[in-house]
């Protein structure tokens, strides 16, 4: 009920992750948001120092919650490659972000998950999320997020982050969380399997035999 059973709506989020091996660490950060055909909003989110094990497994538990919500967390040598390991391996999450294949153009199910964001790419995703907020097409509620949103800028190195002395792992899972919502249709929820000696198990046992149409698992 609530956030999470939202009718005609998708939930996707995107997860930046720090080492978190101490108080004065860096930070990770999700963003988790709920997609409709008019509009995107922010439903949850999460920011503090946590080491990449437990943020896998809170990562894990929250997109369970959320309807099995897309999930892609940046793979990065700070503790991203930690956690999307965690996910796949140890905590079996059955909708991680998966890239794609450049030549092919199909999702690669057999190589590691995980958004990886180059400097040309970075750009790509920071157009895209200033053009949403331009056009009041998504919706965020998170002051901490929003706080860091207005620091947000083109550095003297000519690369972006946040202002000197302020945080940016909140603009980088807003990213990736907006970027995913474009991805939902490649990565279809999992099929909840039929208990085997059902009425509706042994109904699409039958239906097979006999070449129906109709019944639900029986295409």
């Amino acid at each position: 009920p609530g956030e999470f059973d939202r009718p005609h709506s998708f939930f996707v989020f995107g997860a930046d992750t720090s080492m978190g091996m101490s108080s004065g660490a860096d930070p990770s950060a999700c963003v988790v948001l709920a997609v409709s055909a008019d509009e995107t909003e922010e439903v949850a989110s999460f920011n503090a120092v946590i080491p990449p094990s437990d943020f896998a497994e809170m990562l894990h538990w929250l997109g369970r919650l959320y309807d099995d919500a897309l999930l892609g967390v940046e793979h990065n040598e700070r503790g991203g490659a930690v956690v999307n390991d965690y996910l796949q391996k140890v905590w079996r999450y059955p909708r991680l972000y998966y890239p794609r294949d450049m030549f092919t153009g199909k999702t690669k199910r057999d190589s590691v998950p995980g958004v990886n964001i180059t400097a040309d790419g970075k750009s790509k995703l920071i157009s895209d999320l200033a053009e949403e907020i331009l056009n009041h097409t998504i919706l965020f509620r998170s002051m901490a997020l929003i706080d860091q949103l207005k620091s947000y800028q083109e550095l003297k190195n000519k690369k972006f982050g946040g202002a000197p002395g302020t945080k940016d792992d909140f603009v980088s899972a807003a990213m990736i969380a907006r970027f995913l919502k474009k991805h939902i249709h490649r990565f279809s929820p999992p099929r909840a399997a039929i208990p085997r000696g059902s009425f509706l198990w042994e109904a699409r046992r039958i239906a097979q035999q006999r070449g129906l149409r109709g019944v639900p698992g029986n295409a």
